[in-house]
């Protein structure tokens, strides 16, 4: 287990999500309640593998998913997030927070307006 073998793990599984997300069903499956019931009641008493974890994200958490990425989910917004997009909160994540305040100046910039 290291962060550099779970970050591509993790990078792994939002590709393969991004991938066969057209292929899930736009809203949630289960039932009020139904994923906290899958989940533990209290913390564990050793840590669990990232590879435990990622099999949760599939089995008790997606199927509780509104699936925003999705090509018929209309609702709010057509898509939340893009893959530069989190490579960019990845990155942000690291400590590299100065950057929003420029990322949002060039927002300005696209729209025909002046920077803050």
């Amino acid at each position: 287990m290291s962060f550099r073998e779970d970050g591509s793990a993790a990078v792994e599984w939002a590709a393969r999500y991004l991938e066969r997300v057209p292929e899930l069903p736009v809203l949630a499956q289960v039932e009020p309640g139904e994923i906290r019931g899958r989940l533990p009641a209290s913390p564990p008493e050793q840590g669990e593998p990232f590879a435990a974890i990622l099999h949760d994200l599939d089995e008790v958490l997606l199927p509780g998913m509104t699936n925003w990425q999705h090509p018929r989910f209309f609702a709010y917004f057509s898509v939340t997030s893009s893959e530069p997009a989190m490579l960019a909160e990845l990155l942000r994540a690291a400590g590299f927070t100065n950057i929003q305040s420029r990322q949002v100046d060039l927002c300005f910039v696209m729209l025909g307006e002046k920077p803050r």
